[in-house]
């Protein structure tokens, strides 16, 4: 599914009238949302506080629904009705209303039926029903495309990672938001996908990160704590994982014989790579890529994305246009 830069004319405001547009973000260790208006220009921002419901992994679908609806529902606080759209990780059911299998999160094939059923006993009163749960990869892509800060505003062609629990991809052609697997060409999930011994889920997702690291010998708990205490098994495991990334942006490149105007890595994964002690690490070893044959304008085109709720501006976006 994609979504499209402009706005349907028959699409009524739902940011007016008392109704709340909310975007809701769940991910392998919890659920976040916030309230977010539609701009005068056509982009979407958030308005105040991001509430957040930590899940503990391995918690069964009921610990994520009362999450969902906990965020919800303080969201919906004041409002009249509610709006919401939502991702979730995992393969989904064939309605899109449910979670047929996941890695990281739950599964229950009636998700939305019984989310929307506790926001009901909670009082909550939706203009309409979720129309479907899209995948978290999907919407932090739209989220920077759409979002009024985002780092694929005004992009013609695009490339989405963000790294947490898992890895999260999509696309930005002729300027839509495309899902991963709607990609032009069929591609290996990052789950799936090796180079080697490991997938590139677990070379680049922030869970991967920090284990890669613990295994190398570091003494901190995350790898950029160690950097910025100079350790070098923190150093090796954070070049380690910018070639990786480069090495994951040529094979998609490749595969879809097209070299994308921007590439925005997001969630976790950014603000490891942003922290004042790796952008230095990054910096270094882009510039040794560019050194040694390979793409001379990776570091131009490459942005680290600084919304921390791209995925929520994201799901806002979709629920107004559905």
């Amino acid at each position: 599914m994609a979504l499209s830069d402009g706005s349907r004319a028959q699409a009524p405001d739902v940011t007016d009238a008392g109704v709340r547009l909310v975007g809701v973000d769940g991910g392998g260790s919890g659920v976040r949302a916030a309230v977010v208006e539609r701009t005068d220009d056509g982009c979407f921002a958030r308005r105040g506080e991001l509430f957040s419901h930590a899940v503990s992994p391995g918690s069964d679908a009921a610990s994520w629904i009362e999450g969902a609806a906990d965020v919800i529902g303080r969201c919906a606080e004041g409002a009249q009705r509610v709006r919401f759209g939502m991702g979730m990780p995992g393969r989904k059911t064939a309605d899109g209303r449910g979670i047929a299998h996941a890695l990281h999160g739950p599964v229950e094939p009636r998700f939305l039926e019984r989310l929307e059923d506790v926001l009901a006993r909670r009082g909550v009163e939706l203009v309409a029903e979720c129309e479907r749960l899209e995948d978290d990869g999907l919407l932090g892509c739209a989220g920077e495309l759409f979002g009024v800060n985002g780092g694929l505003r005004g992009a013609r062609t695009g490339y989405f990672v963000g790294g947490g629990t898992g890895l999260a991809e999509a696309f930005v052609f002729e300027g839509a938001v495309v899902a991963f697997e709607d990609a032009p060409r069929a591609l290996e999930r990052a789950w799936r996908l090796t180079d080697g011994a490991a997938t590139f889920e677990e070379r680049l997702s922030v869970r991967g990160l920090n284990q890669r690291y613990r295994e190398a010998g570091g003494t901190h708990d995350r790898p950029e704590e160690g950097a910025h205490a100079g350790e070098e098994a923190a150093s090796r495991v954070l070049i380690r994982a910018v070639w990786d990334l480069v090495r994951l942006v040529w094979l998609r490149e490749q595969a879809l014989a097209t070299s994308f105007e921007r590439i925005v890595v997001s969630q976790r994964l950014a603000r490891v790579l942003a922290h004042e002690a790796v952008r230095p690490i990054v910096d270094e070893t882009l510039a040794q890529v560019a050194e040694r044959g390979g793409d001379d304008r990776l570091r131009e085109r490459l942005v680290l994305s600084t919304s921390p709720a791209a995925a929520v501006v994201g799901a806002a976006a979709r629920a107004w246009r559905a």
